[in-house]
């Protein structure tokens, strides 16, 4: 039984943690302060710092509880309830998010931070003319010498992000982007949306030089040699009699369909495709999966993802003690979408792809959708965006194509295991498919699936559902092409990815499916 640490060890961890924190290592802060979180739940200053560390990890979950934690003794703390404002926005919970913004609005109207957060709030769920219109309203009211050169900041990045051509703020935004007083999440913010602007208007060099500064300013950290030995020893385990004799839950999955792939390979328009379906539930990236398998063989450091590789823990007791909890939370995802009893619930986390045989113990029934897209165009697509530090593998072309390897590495080795015993059953499909032949293309997946044809389908832009991952933009697009072949004016950029992933995976990539 372990020792519940004194007041003065727990300080002295937080003292040490800050140390690193403030050094710009935020896994040795987190691996510091971990263990001595559950005994200071008391000790708010300490809660909310562990609740800033997470934050800035990109654990924004994690950051969230801990912030409603602090909230319960202190309610009227609207530091707290900003800093909860912004965790919920980047989850995707924007109703609450917006909650939570109006109550600081009670008490300072123009409170910047807060007002900013409402800013992209409406700037990502589709509402760019009252977003411009709050930050115009915002400029009037606040005098440049009460907002501080972090809030300039935002508001520049907002610009960015909101005005179709917008080239002239690209200079001012790269320059505040080398200021190092500046959050480092807000430098790289800057450079990655000045890169994007680069890009639409076609200066590709400059695109992805603004964009790899992005990444260095995060410092994201990616040892692909430890990644590729992680991804052996999961596959080694599932392999393995002992994995073949792991009991399954008593759960019918048969409702359920997982859709993975690399991130920006077409998850969120196939998604949105099939949610346009009556009766089926797109509930979009949940961590459930991801959490179990966290639960079942929990990575060494916080800035792992988890990959089981034991089933010590994976017993008939744990499983029925767990699952009703995960059903309950993908039921609650669910009834957010509409559909209080649906035939199909569909979760789009990319990541279960590490999880696919976990996924076959812990909801026996339930079918996989592998999608993929030209690794080139995957990659292109990936550096583009600001993801948050999960998708540490961005950091540089050959980490991207490095983590593309052991992918495919992977779903090769979860494809030799036996269906649906052993792994769900899955179907692979391609993007390029199904954006030239969309009705070709998913009335294959339907039937697989078991689901009845829906014109629907086909006009997926159609639906009122607000997407809450980097695809938000593109899916209230029609279905089309324009996203195919993006890669080529990056060829000499991504000769580290090809070099990295394989010249002969990147040519042996059949758009129509074949390979």
């Amino acid at each position: 039984m372990a020792i519940k640490p004194t007041k003065q060890q727990i300080m002295e961890r937080v003292r040490r943690a800050d140390g690193f924190a403030r050094a710009g290592d935020l896994t040795l802060a987190a691996l510091t302060l971990q263990p001595i979180m559950e005994h200071a739940r008391d000790m708010h200053n300490v809660c909310l710092f562990w609740a800033r560390i997470r934050a800035e990890q990109g654990h924004y979950q994690d950051a969230v509880d801990w912030y409603r934690h602090v909230l319960k003794s202190h309610h009227d703390n609207i530091d707290i309830r900003k800093s909860l404002a912004l965790c919920l926005r980047r989850l995707g919970q924007f109703d609450e998010a917006i909650r939570q913004i109006e109550r600081v609005r009670e008490t300072n109207e123009w409170d910047v931070m807060a007002v900013l957060t409402l800013i992209d709030t409406y700037a990502t769920i589709n509402d760019p003319d009252r977003a411009i219109a709050l930050l115009d309203e915002l400029e009037a009211n606040v005098p440049d010498d009460e907002a501080t050169d972090e809030q300039r900041a935002r508001m520049k990045i907002i610009r960015l992000r909101m005005r179709d051509s917008a080239e002239d703020t690209v200079g001012p935004a790269l320059e505040d982007a080398t200021n190092d007083k500046l959050l480092t999440e807000t430098r790289s913010s800057l450079a990655q949306h000045a890169g994007i602007v680069l890009q639409k208007a076609g200066k590709h060099t400059e695109a992805w030089d603004a964009m790899a500064k992005a990444k260095q300013y995060r410092g994201l950290r990616f040892d692909a040699d430890e990644h590729e030995e992680r991804v052996t020893k999961c596959i080694e385990f599932w392999r393995s009699d002992e994995a073949a004799d792991l009991p399954t839950s008593g759960v019918d999955g048969s409702k359920f369909i997982f859709i993975v792939g690399m991130p920006r390979s077409g998850t969120s328009l196939l998604e949105q495709m099939l949610g346009r379906i009556p009766g089926v539930a797109p509930m979009g990236e949940r961590s459930e999966i991801v959490r179990l398998a966290g639960a079942l063989w929990p990575p060494k450091r916080p800035d792992l993802s988890s990959m089981v590789a034991g089933g010590k823990r994976l017993t008939r007791e744990n499983l029925d003690q767990i699952m009703p909890m995960m059903l309950d939370a993908f039921a609650e995802a669910a009834a957010e979408t509409g559909e209080r009893d649906p035939a199909r619930m569909v979760d789009k986390q990319v990541f279960n792809f590490l999880h696919l045989p976990l996924i076959a113990r812990a909801l026996p029934g339930a079918k996989v959708l592998h999608i993929r897209r030209h690794p080139c165009d995957t990659a292109v697509s990936c550096f583009s965006q600001w993801f948050n530090k999960q998708h540490h593998f961005t950091k540089d072309a050959a980490s991207l194509g490095a983590y593309y390897r052991q992918y495919l590495r992977m779903m090769e080795a979860w494809s030799e295991l036996p269906a649906p015993a052993q792994v769900p059953e899955t179907m692979e499909l391609r993007y390029e498919a199904l954006a030239a032949a969309p009705e070709q293309t998913i009335r294959p997946v339907l039937e697989f699936l078991g689901l009845e044809w829906n014109d629907d389908v086909l006009t997926p832009e159609q639906s009122e559902r607000i997407v809450r991952t980097a695809s938000r933009e593109q899916v209230r697009k029609a279905i089309n092409t324009g996203a195919v072949g993006r890669w080529k004016p990056y060829e000499q950029q991504l000769e580290p990815f090809i070099e990295a992933l394989g010249r002969e995976v990147v040519e042996s990539y059949d758009p129509a499916g074949a390979s």
